[in-house]
């Protein structure tokens, strides 16, 4: 479920959004989402009886992936979400699309008197797609920022959650009486009770879950050189949303996925058996099958810097797994990649995460380009003004311990993310874990850490938000003791700054005041304090990289901090996120001050031995001062009128493509490698190319002689 967020925009801030000349060519939001399985039942979203999210155009046949490119916007963790639907609270953002995909959007701008419906109604997310996956699947490194690029690859469906008009407030929701007038109760996500008003706004569309994440950093936070980060994650993982919309749609059933008895609506009614309940509540219908698919982005390169600068690719393992291959390749203007998925099927899910650096290098391979600046932020302190807690007159509904506030923090420096606390009464390592069971006036002492980098001519961006937990069950409140509507919202904190010389100094960041305020309704919001405050300073670090944060891997330090916590055990650096699946902190090749010599080299031996039934080629590679390699690759090709014919692993012949981009296959070995292949290969011409990786991540991207071999089969 998608919750209202924070700070919702002015109605004159709305009004000045421009909107689309003519109605947009995607589906309607007030009829479809119907004919496609949303019941508009409050009740029966919250007892398993109605489902939360369907297939848009669910009851036909098709792929319900598919594939959203654009920027990132409203980037938080969730406000709240339903927790009979969730087991941790959701990563949220937009995507304002890139134009050939705004027909996944549904609505009109001109729809209830210019008051516009389903994606298209007049609040933050008007013309955008909203996002989401349950923080414990997704770990903090893929996490994005405002205005990253994204590629990304969901299921389509609408949010039957919300249908209603919404919560019409200017404020930051926090009066929650007054955004409940006229809008149906709170707690049933709808919205809207009894016979929908004329001007129902519908449902909107949403990839949700999503199967493959792909950012591209608007300033890497992570590189001490010049150079373009992408971060991309994919995985299995549906997690019970995806459940529902297989059960809704008919595809799965409470036996389990594929097998007869999907469940049905009760004829006449706008409700589901129990056999719809059990079939959601069935774990094996939250795999989403992505066996056999691939992912494909493009990472651009920055400017080139000189006429003889190179292209150079580093890598970074994310998290462990297996059942993934990887395909790169140079394109001039950056590198393509493609990421194809095959994991075990043992009823797990299964994960791949990487983070890649393009940038370019001098002939010699020292880095080229303007040096970002290194910078030092330290959270000094957290304190904690209004607990929030109950009794709370501007939450009346509110239960729970008096004076006891539970408040959950995230910080977000330009993309670095990591949970501040708490999770209490359970064990916390967070760095405030107090937070989590927090009185009025109570101060943290944190003095933790965090290096990054800022690109030349980039800015600075902070942001801490967050939730106070009133609702039960959902990581990382899963222990609060409280029962309420809805949680409280302690509100994002923003700091801005335009360079990084800007950012420097010592510096307190306040939560925005709300109107009324919640610890005194009745009081000027100017003579209350913040709900929190965060005192924090940011310092140059002058010297060699690797800053007091990393962690020692085997070829040296990790120059910025390792990736922080979701809060959540799965997901955070340490975790396991199904099957073979593990989230890695500063692992081998991290992105690390880097060499200063020549990227790694390869060579393919002549004289292969090449037959009808088998082809075996063998070489050598070195990794420049880089340490060692840690891996060879190897394509190979029939050559027909100037265009390839990969051979797979198997030694079968994959469709033809151009042969700017080899389909590798891992080779055994390392400095000294080699790669048989049985099969039926045709006569004629063939191609091969070698890859080399080092220790650094650092990719053999350039195509040389000496990496590249001809040969016939007789």
């Amino acid at each position: 479920m998608r919750p209202w967020r924070r700070g919702l925009a002015s109605v004159s801030a709305l009004a000045a959004l421009s909107a689309p000349a003519t109605a947009q060519a995607g589906p309607d939001p007030v009829n479809q989402p119907l004919v496609d399985g949303c019941q508009r039942n409050p009740a029966g979203l919250l007892t398993f009886m109605s489902p939360e999210w369907v297939f848009v155009n669910g009851q036909a046949a098709g792929d319900p992936v598919h594939q959203i490119q654009g920027s990132a916007t409203l980037v938080h963790t969730a406000d709240e979400d339903l927790p009979e639907g969730h087991n941790s609270y959701d990563m949220d953002f937009d995507v304002a699309p890139d134009a050939p995909y705004t027909g996944l959007l549904a609505g009109d701008p001109s729809a209830n008197g210019g008051k516009g419906n389903g994606n298209f109604a007049r609040d933050q997310d008007f013309a955008k797609l909203h996002v989401e996956w349950e923080s414990g699947s997704v770990p903090t490194f893929v996490w994005p920022a405002e205005h990253d690029r994204i590629a990304l690859w969901g299921q389509w469906i609408w949010d039957c959650g919300h249908w209603g008009q919404g919560i019409q407030t200017p404020t930051s929701q926090q009066d929650f009486q007054g955004s409940l007038q006229n809008t149906g109760d709170y707690f049933l996500p709808g919205q809207i009770e009894g016979p929908p008003p004329p001007t129902l706004r519908g449902e909107q569309t949403e990839l949700h879950p999503m199967q493959a994440l792909v950012v591209t950093r608007a300033a890497s936070w992570s590189s001490p050189q010049a150079a373009t980060e992408t971060d991309a994650f994919i995985s299995s993982d549906g997690t019970h949303a995806y459940a529902e919309e297989q059960c809704a749609s008919g595809r799965a059933s409470a036996a389990g996925p594929g097998q007869p008895g999907a469940p049905s609506p009760i004829p006449g009614l706008a409700t589901y058996g129990p056999d719809f309940a059990a079939c959601v509540n069935n774990t094996a219908n939250d795999l989403q099958p992505i066996a056999g698919r691939s992912y494909s982005f493009h990472i651009p390169a920055p400017p080139r810097p000189s006429a003889d600068a190179q292209l150079t690719l580093r890598e970074q393992q994310m998290v462990t797994g297996s059942g993934f291959t990887e395909q790169v390749a140079s394109a001039g203007d950056g590198v393509d990649v493609t990421v194809t998925a095959n994991p075990p099927a043992d009823g797990s899910p299964h994960a791949f995460g990487q983070r890649y650096y393009v940038g370019w290098a001098h002939p010699s391979g020292s880095s080229a380009g303007v040096a970002p600046a290194h910078l030092r932020l330290t959270v000094k302190s957290i304190t904690v003004n209004n607990a929030l807690a109950e009794p709370n007159p501007v939450h009346p509904t509110a239960a729970g311990p008096p004076g006891v506030g539970r408040y959950n923090l995230y910080l977000n420096a330009n993309g670095y993310w990591n949970f501040m606390g708490g999770r209490a009464p359970e064990p916390d390592t967070s760095w405030a874990p107090g937070l989590g069971f927090v009185h009025d006036g109570q101060s943290f002492d944190v003095n933790q850490t965090v290096d990054l980098f800022v690109p030349a001519g980039a800015p600075v961006r902070l942001d801490v938000s967050g939730r106070e937990c009133d609702l039960p069950r959902m990581d990382p409140c899963a222990a609060t003791a409280e029962l309420a509507d809805a949680n409280d919202h302690p509100g994002e904190a923003v700091a801005s700054f335009a360079s990084a010389d800007a950012a420097l100094g010592d510096h307190t960041l306040l939560s925005p005041n709300h109107d009324p305020p919640q610890s005194n309704p009745g009081a000027d919001p100017s003579t209350v304090p913040p709900d929190y405050q965060v005192a924090y300073s940011i310092r140059r670090v002058v010297g060699p990289s690797g800053g007091p944060t990393g962690t020692p891997n085997p070829e040296g330090l990790c120059a910025a901090s390792p990736p922080g916590s979701t809060g959540v055990g799965s997901s955070s650096p340490g975790g396991k996120l199904g099957g073979s699946s593990s989230v890695l902190g500063c692992a081998a090749g991290a992105g690390g001050a880097g060499c200063a010599g020549r990227p790694p080299a390869s060579r393919i031996f002549r004289g292969q031995l090449s037959r009808r039934r088998r082809l075996h080629l063998r070489g050598t590679a070195r990794p420049g001062r880089c340490g060692r390699i840690t891996q060879v690759r190897v394509a190979v090709a029939r050559v027909v009128r100037g265009r390839c014919r990969f051979v797979n692993r198997r030694g079968r012949m994959r469709r033809t493509t151009g042969c700017a981009h080899p389909q590798f296959l891992r080779a055994r070995g390392r400095s000294r490698w080699s790669l048989s292949l049985r099969g039926r290969f045709p006569r004629g011409r063939y191609v091969a190319f070698s890859q080399a990786i080092d220790g650094q991540g650092r990719v053999e991207l350039r195509r040389l002689r000496g990496n590249r071999a001809r040969f016939r089969v007789p």
